[in-house]
């Protein structure tokens, strides 16, 4: 596949990758420290968690239809399809015009089962260990 692509089939998907991951980062980021803020008093999980939750919700609902679209070209480098001849947009178009809306939201909920268990688990587990560190250092001094 690369040696008929002229090794230009490795990128193929990217820009849809950075469309992906550049809006779930900063929603999922900004959405989970908002969150975490409004429900301290519940305790360090807990607020880490519904953070992560909602973050990772609201961030996949508004990046699956370029996750999405990166799949369907990804899935077709080196193919002879209209996919892989396609640009990103024109993708996009394709698929909303083929399935409407609907159609770019495809694959949704197997992705959330994914992502939003994954994203609860990381930040409480990264928040907790800071947490952890921050307390045994400053008893150290």
């Amino acid at each position: 596949a690369v040696v008929s692509t002229q090794s230009t089939g490795l990128w193929d998907g990217s820009r849809a990758q950075l469309l992906r991951d550049v809006p779930f980062t900063a929603v999922y980021w900004y959405l989970q420290e908002q969150v975490k803020v409004r429900c301290e008093g519940y305790g360090t999980a807990v607020s880490n968690m519904a953070g992560g939750m909602v973050g990772a919700l609201v961030a996949t609902v508004i990046s699956h239809p370029f996750e999405l679209v990166k799949t369907q070209v990804q899935s077709n480098v080196g193919v002879d399809s209209e996919v892989g001849q396609r640009g990103l947009l024109q993708q996009l178009r394709h698929v909303a015009g083929t399935g409407g809306a609907r159609g770019l939201f495809v694959g949704l909920l197997p992705r959330m089962t994914k992502t939003v268990p994954s994203c609860m688990i990381f930040i409480t587990t990264f928040e907790t260990f800071k947490e952890y560190f921050n307390r045994r250092e400053e008893r150290r001094y």
